[in-house]
């Protein structure tokens, strides 16, 4: 498969998250779609649009650029971060989320996972895109998860304009006791770490589904395993 197509699937999937959802194109098509609509649209054309990232980036042909020994070891150590985060925001009332509104009218709008960051969801990506990128030094990876990194890194602002605008009050209770980067709200005294409200069950489920992508790695990307102990 040629580089043009891995090339332009990434951009296709970043233009639709940063060129549509944080631009003013958006509003444009909720006026026409109205928001559940849309929700739907977007949803259905960015999923489309990661499968042919992903299927590009798969047939892609090898091409090194740099190589970093030693760094084997960052995805391993740094993954269960990133799935906690990702069941978390999942499993969790999420304030910034579509719908989460009612959240932000909470005396406490940051619980659980949200008095760490309030995006575990991009920043769980950011944390498996960058940890990849630095890797790994081929062409087809950088491409892939570059993508990744930009959308996420791109996006938490991006929501966090969205949340302001429709709500600039309840936006700014949340933002005073909460933080992008994880733990700098926590070290700063604007809020404390909740391990009772994080939960036992979302700590354990994102550790398995750790346990689950080390050894379905190989299946998924076509890395082994054992090339993370070189």
């Amino acid at each position: 498969m040629a580089w043009w197509e891995v090339s332009l699937s990434a951009l296709v999937f970043l233009g639709l998250h940063v060129g549509i959802s944080g631009s003013p194109v958006r509003q444009k098509m909720v006026e026409r779609l109205a928001e559940k609509g849309y929700q739907i649209v977007f949803s259905v054309l960015s999923v489309l649009a990661l499968i042919w990232l992903v299927a590009a980036w798969r047939n892609a042909p090898e091409l090194n650029l740099w190589s970093v020994p030693g760094l084997s070891w960052l995805p391993v150590l740094l993954m269960p971060i990133a799935t906690v985060l990702l069941i978390c925001a999942y499993s969790a009332p999420n304030p910034t989320a579509i719908g989460g509104g009612r959240f932000l009218k909470e005396e406490n709008p940051a619980k659980g996972i949200f008095r760490v960051t309030r995006h575990p969801l991009m920043v769980a990506i950011v944390i498996f895109s960058f940890s990849h990128i630095l890797t790994s030094g081929d062409l087809a990876d950088l491409i892939l998860f570059g993508s990744l990194f930009m959308t996420a890194a791109l996006g938490m602002p991006s929501i966090d304009k969205k949340l302001h605008d429709r709500n600039a009050e309840s936006f700014d209770r949340l933002a005073a006791v909460t933080s992008i980067i994880p733990f700098v709200a926590i070290m700063q005294g604007r809020n404390t770490l909740s391990l009772s409200e994080i939960g036992i069950l979302r700590l354990a489920g994102g550790l398995a589904l750790y346990v689950v992508m080390l050894y379905g790695h190989e299946y998924l990307s076509g890395v082994s395993l054992t090339q993370f102990s070189g």
